[in-house]
């Protein structure tokens, strides 16, 4: 399949729809099934989502003999490399970041603050497929998750016996049941007792990622294993049709404030499992100005300073160290750090599909004496910009069990949020609040919202 042209989304659909359409079009996308390959919220009319029964509308997948490196952007492209699986893949519907890491993801944005994220690896004799919808939390019995595939990929031609259609419903109590279908000139039938059935495991539900719920599957579906005649492609499609309008299945609670942050972790209803970075400084990241510290990071020198507009570019922070979180469905976060001689900067950004966020504030905890301890300490402080004010950053000390503004300044924040799914903040703290004589502090950033599912 040829690279799509570009092309102006905006201009083409109010060309051919009117302000009209405009208006009534993210209710027609929303009423639709979940496609991916899918079309985007204003480009419908040229660039068509899948269609189980038209194999030119697929994605067009080629299978390559390296891992991934660092981990790829999300991408929107209908054509996609397929990366060797490092870990495999349990099939229970949960699509945990240990399994899926190592996948190259395809993403359909939509609407508005919503995705579908397909995740894609080869393993031995298997491709592994994981879906990730972090938006839809309510899951109604009836829904059906369709992955469709063509091997060796035969494009544009009609329905025939090299296409597969798997569904897979999502009874009461979240039970599966499963079918597999064939073409056969130019329709499908099922597959059962054909002798055409190939193993296929699958799974899907509402278990999300086994900390957030929301809608997932997964499935293996069989390929010839590498080395053994293989086709060059393959021709796939992913779709989700929701269950009609009933009572959705029982799911464990939401957080009810949601939590990513540095070093890794983030929120969960279950026991034990909160984000505690803001109550455990001996949980935050030791990090040093000078290389070789015991235990510590390693805070690098910048290029320049950091203008904090609250929007972090790489042009910007040159030779800052990195640290990279991947949660499955696109969604990820990075933090940055580096100084200048003068002040310690740290920059977040952070991708979360998980609807529109709200009460959205991003914080920053540095233990200046880095002697850690099960609660902060009076030297400890957390600095605060939010949303609602993007320009101001906030001192915090912790007082009691609570941390409370406080008079101490000289240090600065920004936030801007990109777009429904991404935000950056961007902070500068005086190299004077580090006042361990070896330099070592502790640092950890978390990111926290509100959403409307909490």
């Amino acid at each position: 399949m040829a690279p799509l042209p570009a092309r102006s989304p905006g201009r083409t659909a109010a060309r051919a729809a009117g302000w009209l359409g405009l208006l009534l079009w993210p209710v027609m996308v929303l009423a639709q099934p979940l496609s991916w390959p899918g079309a985007g919220l204003l480009d419908a009319l040229l660039y068509p989502a899948a269609d189980p029964a038209q194999p030119e509308t697929w994605a067009l997948l080629t299978f390559s003999a390296e891992t991934l490196g660092a981990a790829a952007e999300v991408t929107d492209a209908r054509k996609l490399t397929v990366p060797v699986g490092r870990s495999q893949v349990k099939v229970d519907g949960r699509v945990t970041p240990d399994e899926w890491a190592d996948a190259q993801t395809g993403i359909c944005r939509y609407a508005p603050g919503r995705h579908l994220a397909v995740m894609l690896k080869r393993l031995p004799g298997k491709l592994a497929v994981g879906l990730a919808a972090p938006a839809e939390v309510r899951v109604r019995p009836g829904t059906m998750v369709e992955v469709g595939w063509d091997s060796p990929r035969s494009g544009s031609q009609p329905l025939g016996d090299s296409h597969r259609l798997l569904t897979v419903t999502i009874a009461r109590h979240g039970r599966n049941r499963t079918e597999l279908a064939v073409g056969c000139g130019g329709e499908w039938v099922s597959a059962a007792g054909s002798g055409a059935e190939p193993r296929v495991v699958t799974a899907a539900g509402n278990e999300g990622d086994g900390t957030w719920a929301y809608l997932a599957g997964e499935a293996l579906i069989p390929v010839p294993a590498p080395g053994a005649a293989q086709p060059d492609d393959l021709g796939l499609f992913v779709r989700i049709r929701p269950g009609p309008r009933r009572r959705a299945l029982p799911s464990r609670p939401s957080p009810g404030r949601e939590v990513v942050g540095w070093p890794d972790c983030r929120s969960s209803p279950l026991p034990g499992h909160a984000a505690v970075l803001s109550d455990r400084p001996d949980l935050w990241q030791t990090v040093g100005l000078s290389p070789g510290s015991r235990n510590a990071l390693t805070i690098p020198p910048l290029g320049q300073p950091v203008k904090l507009d609250g929007q972090v570019r790489e042009d910007e922070w040159v030779g800052a160290a990195e640290s990279r979180y991947i949660l499955p469905g696109g969604q990820w976060r990075t933090v940055c750090y580096g100084h200048d001689g003068k002040l310690l900067y740290v920059g977040m950004r952070w991708c979360i599909s998980r609807g529109v966020r709200r009460l959205e504030e991003c914080r920053l905890y540095l233990d200046s004496l880095g002697d850690g301890g099960l609660r902060p300490h009076a030297d400890d402080r957390a600095i605060a910009v939010s949303a609602e004010q993007p320009g101001t950053a906030r001192v915090l000390r912790y007082v009691g069990e609570a941390w409370v503004e406080d008079a101490d300044g000289n240090v600065s924040g920004a936030m801007a949020r990109v777009d429904s799914f991404e935000s950056h903040c961007e902070f500068a703290v005086p190299l004077g609040m580090i006042r361990n004589t070896d330099g070592q502090a502790g640092l950890a950033v978390a990111v926290a919202w509100d959403s409307p599912f909490s």
